[in-house]
């Protein structure tokens, strides 16, 4: 019998990718209403948040990965794995395992092949591995 000796931190609703969207609730003056146009309801329309935006939306994705990071090491301890924290039975999960890399789901794949992106090129445009 042998297993992983980590505990697994993989609370799926709090996943951070390097692609998301949103739905914009205002509109602001001025802006391209492309998507939209003909249609004045603005809580229809997508935006996204990239990681690789470094001064923009990008701040607040590595804010969202660091937040994982350091919830993963000082929450309460528990062996759910999806519950963010360390191991609570040292023995059975001697180790911790901690999300310190931009993590994939349907959403951001999708929106990643939108915009050409690639996780090789994500991790070295939003510079992760600096900020980790």
């Amino acid at each position: 019998y042998a297993s992983f000796c980590g505990k697994a931190n993989w609370a799926q609703d709090q996943l951070v990718s390097c692609h998301s969207r949103y739905y914009r609730g205002q509109q602001q003056q001025g802006e391209d209403n492309d998507r939209d146009e003909g249609n004045n309801n603005a809580q229809n329309q997508v935006s996204y948040t990239h990681c690789t935006d470094t001064t923009g939306t990008g701040v607040g994705k590595m804010a969202s990965l660091q937040a994982y990071v350091s919830a993963s090491t000082n929450n309460e301890a528990s062996d759910d794995p999806n519950s963010l924290g360390p191991p609570a039975d040292e023995y059975y999960y001697p180790f911790n395992q901690i999300q310190g890399f931009w993590q994939v789901d349907a959403t951001s794949v999708q929106i990643g092949i939108m915009h050409a992106s690639n996780l090789l090129d994500d991790n070295k445009r939003s510079r992760v591995n600096e900020e980790m």
